[in-house]
């Protein structure tokens, strides 16, 4: 069986110092005839818990932070993991609420870092079963990335398997971190020199330019929470395909686009420069899948432009020329690894940097996270998949972040906002809606204007 490094990386630590929110999966199960008990949910999680060394290991800090945090294998007791509550009212809304504010609430330590919440009995759910379970899996951010968390997801309700590594056991690692530190200061140093020299070299588009503020980029004041649409898949491919070769996320993105800009159009706050959103992009390689190999894009989302069609070609192409400009300069990023932990930590403990000018922003507007979780075939004490959902936090100065997520043909676009900042919720959720149906339209406009040219 294949060995791990157990220690963290300097992603992996960064998280992990700054107790960033979890990574939230939630899946959506068909409820038979009897919903599960609490008894049910710990027996079936017992049966599967040895298939993955992330569900029965624990992160480790060594003392004074002179090295890195490290996996060390403790075994779990699941009943400190769990809780299953049957639900008495109906609807979306205060399960939403919960998981998205569970998110945002540091994980116990000193155990594996990961929580299950599960809500029988859900009904009158738009794009849900009938009457469904759901399932809120959570995991540190230090532990796991979107991608990872799906592969342990998919490990864990998925067919039989097991993970076929585990981590390796280190003794006397302060110690030997603690002779590193010289050596990782000077590795460092040299690094950046040579990013910096590379980087200067290298043909790629200018660092991004400042961003217009709206009121989605202010202050929290409200409570965190969570809405949703549910879209097909394979519509979305068809509605990309036509409308100038566009990807699935191309047209997610779109569809955020355009909902972003009629209600700030309809509040009289739309910005004349366009807005930016922030998409995660896996940077993995072959290996067992753990920790945080993620890089950053910052992707126009072309709010200046008012026809839906023009919006998602421009963003087409807007996403295709940052994807060049990150596979430029992603392979310069390696340096950060020979960071020394009290560095990072001292770094941690700095005040969060001004915004200089109260009318814009860098980088980003909103976040847009796509992980597709594969085909349809999870299952929960025998019950079915129908639907996935995924959350994030929100913070000052990102009110409103958009997840999505698909698994089948069932595609779900997420949003996690402060409600001060986005008062109507069910408003944003319809100009999500109707922002893909436009699409649509276009599509089947284009569609039968080609069939009757080849007729």
């Amino acid at each position: 069986m294949e060995t791990v490094d157990p220690r963290l990386s300097f992603t992996d630590t960064l998280f992990w110092l700054s107790d960033s929110p979890c990574v939230t999966n939630i899946l959506i199960f068909e409820e038979g005839e009897q919903p599960p008990t609490r008894r049910d949910v710990e027996d079936w999680l017992l049966e599967r818990i040895d298939r993955s060394p992330l569900l029965t290991s624990t992160i480790t800090p060594i003392r004074g932070h002179l090295a890195y945090p490290r996996w060390v294998e403790t075994g779990v007791d699941v009943r400190d993991h769990v809780t299953v509550e049957h639900c008495t009212t109906s609807g979306w809304s205060e399960i939403g609420r919960r998981l998205v504010r569970l998110g945002m609430t540091p994980l116990a330590e000193r155990m594996p870092p990961w929580r299950m919440s599960v809500f029988t009995g859900v009904t009158d759910v738009e794009g849900f079963p009938e009457t469904a379970t759901v399932v809120g899996f959570q995991m540190s951010h230090a532990a796991v990335d979107g991608l990872a968390l799906a592969h342990l997801i998919r490990t864990l309700f998925g067919p039989e398997r097991r993970e076929q590594w585990r981590f390796e056991v280190e003794r006397f690692a302060g110690l030997r971190s603690a002779m590193d530190t010289p050596v990782k200061l000077t590795r460092l140093l040299r690094a950046v020199g040579k990013s910096l020299t590379s980087f200067t070299r290298t043909a790629v588009a200018s660092p991004h330019p400042l961003l217009p503020r709206t009121r989605l980029n202010g202050k929290l004041t409200g409570e965190a929470e969570h809405t949703f649409v549910t879209l097909g898949v394979q519509e979305m491919k068809r509605v990309g395909r036509t409308l100038g070769g566009c990807t699935v996320n191309d047209v997610a993105l779109a569809v955020i686009s355009g909902a972003m800009r009629s209600y700030l159009d309809m509040a009289g706050e739309l910005p004349e420069h366009s807005l930016a959103v922030h998409v995660p992009i896996s940077t993995r390689t072959a290996g067992p899948v753990l920790g945080n190999q993620v890089g950053s894009m910052s992707i126009s989302l072309c709010t200046d432009i008012d026809d839906s069609e023009g919006r998602l070609r421009a963003i087409h192409e807007k996403a295709s020329v940052e994807k060049r400009r990150f596979s430029e300069t992603a392979r310069n990023e390696n340096w950060v690894e020979n960071v020394p932990v009290p560095l990072l930590w001292a770094a941690t403990k700095l005040p969060a940097p001004q915004q200089g000018n109260a009318d814009q922003i860098s980088f980003s507007n909103t976040i847009a996270s796509n992980i597709p979780r594969g085909a349809a075939n999870l299952s929960f004490l025998d019950m079915p998949v129908r639907s996935s959902l995924e959350m994030t936090g929100v913070v000052d100065g990102r009110g409103v972040s958009h997840m999505i997520a698909s698994i089948g043909d069932v595609l779900t676009i997420s949003v996690c906002f402060d409600s001060g900042i986005l008062p109507d919720p069910e408003g944003y959720r319809g100009l999500l809606v109707s922002e893909f149906e436009a699409l649509q339209v276009r599509a089947d406009e284009v569609q039968a204007e080609a069939a009757a040219q080849n007729g």
